[in-house]
């Protein structure tokens, strides 16, 4: 039951995750969908994402929401605020 469950709540993301992939970067990095983004999570924009070019050529490798990130509660609502300004998302130098 859990496992459907969790196949659910990965098919209920995919309108969220292409529409901030589509969003934040631009069509050559977007349709390679770098960010995966739980469904529920309330995204807040006036800023903007960038993507080192060694993370564009791999799928949801940047998870945002509920159960996406350490830390994070497993439970309930999350939001992304990014009211201004720039993040930037690089491979650590000890990673690459």
């Amino acid at each position: 039951m859990m496992r459907l469950q969790y196949l659910f709540d990965i098919v209920c993301s995919i309108p969220q995750t292409i529409y901030f992939n589509l969003r934040f970067l631009p069509l050559r990095k977007a349709i390679w969908l770098p960010f995966f983004v739980r469904h529920g999570t309330e995204i807040q924009s006036g800023g903007r994402v960038e993507l080192s070019d060694s993370l564009d050529r791999l799928p949801f490798v940047i998870k945002i929401g509920n159960r996406g990130s350490d830390g994070v509660q497993t439970t309930g609502r999350c939001c992304f605020c990014l009211t201004d300004g720039v993040i930037k998302f690089e491979v650590h130098p000890t990673n690459a």
